[in-house]
């Protein structure tokens, strides 16, 4: 989801990163899995959305100059509601401080600001991201959570993301206005390259893309074939590959053992009776 803006004597000066959009598969096997859908929520100025946004803060010299917040993640977590049991993450992106903009939502790593220029300007504009080694696939925020800006007498640093790791508020020094703005943070998806796999779950056909969200979070499920009845594996709704326990491969399709059916190529004939020399004494 969206970070909040940052505001000075009520005016909107920056927005806020947006979040990440994932796309990707999912095999699944069996009945009765439940799913756990947690949507981010936008933040609402200089308050972080729900999963995980960071605060934002005021300026201390006046309450009216404020950072945004950091915008939630939404993930999908599997058996229970559990932060562990998250398989899928798309981050959110970071608050913007009352000095620059925010930063979208992260993959792998949050993002940062990687400008190298710093003129001791506040108002000084930064367009260049890299990953940030303070928000990644083993640190950051715990639990998802971005962290918290802190208050200046004529700035605040903007609240971080959330995420698998929530985004890092920056520490200083602060020499111009990018330095204010927070880490977005980092994504995840089990399985997939680059990532851990949890709970056995391995998605594929990855797929990320950034777009200006002006809200919350959102998932889209779509379901794109089932496979036959008591297949555990297969490439569409009539192609069996695989069958669960208890099941035989027939014909490319499941049957409770394997002599229920057979091609007529393989069909028995039963004589009524035999021959006088084909008895046995």
């Amino acid at each position: 989801a969206k970070g909040g803006a940052s505001y000075i004597n009520d005016s909107l000066i920056f927005e806020g990163g947006s979040g990440v959009h994932i796309q990707a598969h999912l095999n699944l096997t069996g009945t009765g899995t439940l799913f756990y859908f947690n949507i981010g929520g936008a933040a609402n100025g200089f308050q972080g959305g729900h999963n995980g946004g960071g605060n934002g803060a005021k300026c201390t010299n006046t309450e009216m100059c404020s950072s945004g917040g950091g915008g939630g993640s939404t993930d999908v977590r599997i058996y229970d509601n559990s932060i562990e049991n998250r398989i899928i993450v798309a981050s959110g992106g970071s608050g913007a401080s009352p000095n620059h903009r925010g930063i979208r939502g992260g993959n792998l790593n949050g993002l940062t600001y990687k400008c190298t220029s710093c003129k001791n300007s506040f108002s000084q504009n930064c367009i260049k991201l890299g990953d940030s080694q303070s928000t990644s696939q083993n640190q950051g925020g715990p639990n998802g959570k971005g962290g918290d800006g802190t208050g200046f007498d004529h700035f605040a640093t903007s609240g971080g993301g959330g995420g698998y790791f929530g985004g890092v508020p920056p520490k200083g020094p602060f020499d111009c206005g990018y330095q204010t703005v927070a880490d977005s943070g980092s994504s995840y998806v089990s399985g997939a390259p680059g990532y851990s796999k949890n709970l056995n779950i391995s998605f594929t056909n990855v797929f990320t893309s950034f777009y200006e969200t002006v809200g919350n979070g959102f998932i889209i499920l779509t379901i794109e074939f089932e496979c036959p009845q008591y297949c555990s594996s297969c490439s569409d709704e009539n192609t069996c590959w695989e069958c669960f326990d208890g099941y035989f491969l027939v014909d490319n399709k499941c049957v409770e053992n394997n002599t229920e059916s057979f091609s007529s190529s393989y069909a028995f004939t039963k004589s009524d009776a035999f021959s006088e020399s084909s008895r046995f004494s």
